[in-house]
């Protein structure tokens, strides 16, 4: 399987690691805002089981119903106030549980919420309260908060949550919308740093690989780094400048090794050719040397094979000693 170049793995990883800080940002923006507006909710439901009551010296009603309200009132309904008379209000209405689970309407026709098994109890013990999430009839959510009166009685102030997830969902849309915005700038800077990053080591690579298609060790080497700079780019370009300058110094060495040789190797080689043509002539011509001088011509001729063969050696020295110095 191919992998992807190190710019693009950069790029996705950054976008990938800045798409989950901003994934848990937003969740965590969510939660807590969810959780204000339901706190902001549950005080609403709270204040509104004030009714109709006496008035302070500031006009405001006061009597809370869980401290004036009887099992009368359920017989004859107090007046309450025309917010919460309004059919679309966005304020909290209120019903009158009994313990047997029977409702007793204040001011509304119809019930508003049917109760589960909690909040019987609390009804019926006539102690605590207890909060919870539901759906009417009617399919609205609703948030019922159920709180004690009186053992056989509790108070249910019910208010609908389309506020809240019309709110939620608007804060959603909003946080997706910059999470989305967030990882394409991501994705964006990410190619910009890879391509900051990976520019040199790329442009090293083609260095290299000219050299190793042309065997030509004048390559160009433009990769830029700071004066004094010693992080990795800069040190592997210091590296390859080096190596390179290393090869071209250990190349000219071999080469003028070998003119060096050519230039020892001739006057032996041409001194023991002419032996062997003067010798292969006077044979051809009939008139070949005594034994005697042919046997100094052959010593000769052996004495050159030997130099030869001790400049060979001495060549071969020469190269093992560039080899280790320059290679």
């Amino acid at each position: 399987m191919r992998q992807w170049p190190i710019r693009a793995r950069i790029a996705l990883l950054s976008a990938v690691v800045v798409a989950l800080a901003i994934v848990l940002a937003s969740v965590f923006a969510w939660t807590a805002t969810r959780a204000t507006l339901l706190r902001q909710i549950d005080s609403s439901l709270g204040d509104r089981l004030l009714i109709r009551g006496s008035i302070d010296a500031n006009g405001t009603r006061i009597t809370a119903l869980s401290e004036g309200l009887t099992e009368r009132m359920c017989e004859d309904p107090p007046a309450l106030p025309p917010e919460l008379e309004a059919e679309d209000a966005p304020v909290p209405q209120v019903q009158l549980l009994r313990g047997d689970g029977s409702i007793c309407l204040l001011g509304k026709k119809e019930r508003l919420v049917e109760p589960d098994a909690e909040e019987l109890v609390v009804a019926e013990s006539g102690r605590g309260e207890v909060v919870r999430d539901t759906t009417t009839d009617q399919g609205t959510r609703v948030r019922v908060l159920t709180k004690a009166v009186e053992p056989g009685l509790a108070a249910q102030s019910v208010r609908s949550l389309e506020e809240v997830d019309a709110t939620l969902r608007s804060l959603a849309g909003l946080l997706g919308l910059a999470s989305l915005l967030g990882v394409l700038f991501a994705a964006f800077a990410g190619m910009l740093l890879a391509r900051y990053l990976v520019g040199p080591i790329e442009r090293l690579t083609t260095a290299a690989e000219y050299v190793a298609a042309t065997d030509d060790l004048d390559v160009p080497l433009d990769v830029d780094s700071a004066e004094g700079s010693r992080d990795e780019v800069a040190r592997l370009s210091t590296a390859f400048r080096a190596m390179m300058t290393r090869l071209a110094g250990s190349r000219r060495r071999q080469q003028q090794l070998v003119v060096d040789a050519g230039h020892e190797l001739r006057t032996p080689v041409t001194s023991l050719r002419t032996n062997v043509e003067w010798l292969m002539r006077l044979d051809d011509s009939g008139r070949p040397l005594p034994p005697e001088q042919r046997r100094r011509v052959a010593q000769a001729v052996l004495g050159q094979v030997e130099e030869l063969a001790d400049l060979v050696t001495e060549l071969s020295h020469m190269a093992r000693g560039n080899g280790d110095n320059g290679d």
